[in-house]
């Protein structure tokens, strides 16, 4: 078995391609030229262009655009329609898509995390458990109800979102609104457990990370996978049991491996049934009793 998983980990290499999200590099700006792409092997939901002067052009999902704008310097003034702009140094991120703490863990990016959609208790990353608890990191309520307040006197300068956002873009509407650019993660979406960690390199280029201390990470991560056989074994949408996923998540976060749509969505679901148990609750109040669950 390990010896098959091996062979497949190198097959998988070797016919690795560049095959990430379909871009354009023209016409976003007059001042701003393409000049180069970040090299990636198996991520196929963010893309990266370099362009002149430090500038960095972010493709995620289908249709999501960043311009990535270098600390002193400012977004172009034609910019074109519909690129949102995040200004380095990003600092005092609102942080949440739960499965991209463990990619600033790994990266030593904590400090850049100012605020967490979960609470100290519900982390099962000891190194967000721990900041919550000695208040490096502050609770700033789930996605869909943010203390906006909280977020905006802090100084927050990204809110990284997972997907589960789409069902209350009001609140997205409402940090834009505020000038915080929103950016929604899409790394559970990746058909492989090395694209999801390949992410590592996005988040380390928004936040100023170099890319000669990202690589050795990324690399660290594709190879415990291939020595557990995850590669050999993992496949899209694949099920385990929770015990199996805590065992996996000794060595790195089982979410980057599994993707956190399933936890972002098993967390929405839950959501759910409280609010309309409430509401059941509160028209029995009115009617004495007389509704029926």
């Amino acid at each position: 078995m390990a010896v098959s998983s091996l062979l497949l980990c190198v097959l998988a290499a070797c016919g690795a391609g560049n095959s990430n999200i379909n871009q354009t590099t023209d016409g976003i700006s007059a001042s701003l030229s393409y000049e180069s792409s970040m090299e990636l092997d198996y991520a196929k939901e963010f893309s990266v262009d370099y362009y002149n002067d430090g500038y960095s052009l972010i493709h995620v999902g289908n249709d999501s655009e960043y311009l990535l704008v270098p600390e002193g310097k400012e977004a172009p003034s034609d910019l074109k329609d519909g690129i949102v702009s995040i200004k380095q140094p990003v600092n005092n991120i609102y942080l949440v898509a739960s499965a991209v703490m463990d990619m600033f863990v790994s990266m030593d990016g904590l400090d850049q995390v100012a605020y967490s959609a979960l609470n100290a208790d519900s982390w099962y990353i000891d190194e967000a458990r721990e900041a919550l608890t000695n208040g490096n990191i502050s609770y700033a309520g789930k996605y869909n109800a943010p203390d906006y307040e909280q977020i905006i006197a802090g100084g927050c300068g990204l809110a990284i979102e997972n997907t589960m956002i789409f069902h209350s873009p009001e609140v997205k509407e409402q940090l834009e609104s505020f000038g915080i650019p929103v950016m929604v993660d899409y790394s559970s979406y990746e058909e492989s457990p090395l694209g999801r960690t390949e992410w590592v390199k996005l988040y380390g280029l928004i936040t100023g990370k170099e890319e000669e201390e990202i690589r050795p990470i990324v690399k660290k991560l594709h190879e415990e996978m291939c020595e557990m056989g995850m590669v050999a074994t993992l496949v899209p949408n694949e099920k385990f049991v929770q015990t199996e996923a805590r065992e996996l998540s000794k060595n790195f976060s089982v979410e980057i491996v599994m993707g956190a749509q399933k936890f972002a969505e098993k967390q929405a679901y839950e959501e759910k049934q409280n609010e309309n148990k409430d509401m059941l609750e509160k028209m029995q109040e009115m009617l004495g009793g007389r509704v029926k669950e």
